[in-house]
């Protein structure tokens, strides 16, 4: 039967210290990590942009050049949270390696 960790090479330290099987556990677990750091900076681009609508209504309400004012500060916060959420996914990246992956450094 062919298990998850067969494919790993054995003459990397790693495999040679820990045992293809928990480094191939260990894999799946980056994955999942990965995957719900990435939703988690989805998250925290939303809560980014809620106060932007009450801030559009507040400044359209009360100044003259309101709209122009209130597109600046969206086009803005929009470019932070996406820039946040990038960012994140670049450092979540940065620290994937699993069993499948063709590079194995040390």
């Amino acid at each position: 039967m062919d298990h998850l960790g067969d494919s790993l090479p054995r003459d990397n330290p790693r495999v040679r210290v820990y045992g293809p099987h928990i480094l191939a556990f260990n894999a799946e677990l980056h994955n999942m990590i990965s995957i719900s750091s990435r939703i988690g900076a989805l998250f925290l681009s939303a809560i980014i942009f809620l106060p932007v609508p009450s801030f559009w209504v507040l400044v359209v309400e009360h100044v003259p050049i309101g709209p122009v004012v209130g597109m600046m500060v969206f086009s803005v916060m929009s470019m932070m949270a996406h820039l946040l959420f990038l960012a994140q996914w670049k450092f979540v990246s940065k620290f994937k390696w699993g069993a499948h992956s063709d590079k194995w450094e040390d």
